[in-house]
């Protein structure tokens, strides 16, 4: 019986250190342990840079930095090997013809790092901002992208900088290279035209909002007078995309294309058109602030108020005047006791004051002053292209534009309601 146990045992423990030796010699690791993260994050590094490095027209990114205050800035990148991209964008000062450096490193996760100055770092420059609102924050993007996961042919990757923005790398084509700057064409027909009217709407269905639009920041504000519909705005070769995208009748709707025989930006749903953006003869909601205007205001035109507040329609009005007028130039233009019934305008020139005295009244929202005398009728023939506006049967909507210098108490934007490309501003002192 003993040696019956013993031979047994012996067998066992052969049988365990054969097992042993066996573990320790095999050379494939997934047979009974993993890699440990580190060597699965250097495998994960090799594969994203051969998988950049494999596109061969490389990537595009529409990257929109915060879709609640600003829109959409389009990249591309041709990773061309292990340490220099090649870039260009719809934004900023690209150089496609100069490289610069970028890194995939590993940390706590695998992350993208164009290393060296280029357009990129541009929406990250704290100097280089849209408004005043974003001073020491630039275009809030980022030159850093946390790596998230490879879906199909496109790469996932989320913004440093806020890492719940997750921004998608789809591979480039040669077209994409080919027609970047179609994108600067688009841009100027969505950007503000001084030129046509000074209204524009953004009609969902039937509904219609208020289209405010910012061309520095890319950021649309669009009001009803009761809701908002906000959203940044990104270009591309033929027209806009929208972050966040609309409902529209249970539809998300992100894409609108421009139309160039109607001059709008038109959004379709299986065809039929849900959903434009256009300029507008008129207000798509009440758009009068006469009732707060104070009695007193002034507009002097030898650069007090920078030339962005006047229409290049009415700023040539008044250059021709000036030119064809020196012994009457004008140094200003007064509104007196514009929160009366009647009042005044003065305008001022070399030659002596001319007061036109009006009565005021508001009609369908609109501001109406109808001449009644004048103490100069000698300056009349002279002044009459500007009276004629002043004067309009038609008015004006008057908008309150905020204040435009400390010793002023608001200012205010006049648009001429028979021709709304006609606007000036007057501040208040």
């Amino acid at each position: 019986m003993k040696k019956i146990f013993k031979y047994k045992k012996g067998l066992f423990l052969f049988a365990f250190f054969t097992l042993l030796i066996s573990c320790n010699e095999s050379n494939d690791p997934d047979l009974i342990f993993e890699d440990v993260p580190s060597i699965r994050l250097e495998k994960k590094e090799k594969e994203i840079r051969d998988f950049l490095k494999a596109s061969e027209h490389g990537w595009k990114m529409l990257y929109f930095t915060d879709n609640s205050a600003l829109g959409g800035f389009t990249f591309l990148f041709n990773f061309i090997n292990d340490e220099e991209v090649i870039m260009d964008s719809d934004f900023g000062n690209p150089d496609p013809s100069t490289a610069s450096l970028y890194d995939v490193s590993v940390g706590s996760t695998l992350k993208l790092t164009f290393t060296t100055k280029n357009v990129i770092h541009e929406l990250s420059d704290g100097a280089n901002f849209p408004s005043s609102e974003f001073a020491g924050q630039g275009y809030r993007g980022s030159f850093e992208f946390l790596f998230s996961s490879i879906e199909g042919e496109n790469i996932i990757f989320r913004s440093n900088r806020d890492p719940s923005n997750f921004i998608t790398f789809k591979r480039a084509s040669e077209t994409d290279w080919a027609t970047l700057d179609n994108h600067d064409t688009v841009i100027s027909k969505m950007n503000n035209d001084p030129s046509k009217s000074y209204f524009r709407a953004l009609k969902i269905n039937e509904k219609l909002y208020n289209f405010s639009y910012n061309d520095n920041s890319r950021f649309a504000n669009n009001s009803d007078g009761e809701s908002e519909v906000n959203f940044g705005i990104g270009f591309t070769e033929t027209g806009i995309i929208i972050s966040p995208a609309i409902d529209i009748d249970g539809i998300l709707v992100d894409t609108f294309e421009y139309d160039e025989s109607t001059d709008k930006f038109i959004a379709k749903i299986n065809g039929i058109e849900v959903a434009s953006i256009f300029y507008s003869d008129l207000p798509s909601t009440p758009f009068l602030d006469y009732e707060i205007l104070p009695g007193f205001l002034d507009v002097n035109y030898f650069f007090e108020l920078p030339p962005i507040l006047d229409s290049p329609g009415f700023t040539a009005l008044v250059d021709q005047y000036q030119e064809e007028n020196s012994f009457l130039e004008l140094s200003r233009i007064v509104i007196l006791d514009l929160d009366k019934d009647t009042g005044a305008i003065v305008f001022v020139t070399g030659f002596g004051n001319a007061f036109y005295n009006f009565n005021k009244k508001i009609e369908n929202d609109k501001l109406i002053l109808e001449f009644t005398t004048t103490n100069a009728p000698a300056f009349t023939p002279f002044l009459q292209p500007l009276l004629d506006i002043f004067f309009s049967t038609d008015g004006f909507y008057v908008e309150n534009t905020g204040t435009l210098r400390d010793f002023s108490n608001g200012t205010f934007r006049f648009i001429l309601a028979e021709d709304t490309s006609i606007r000036f501003s007057f501040f208040v002192r």
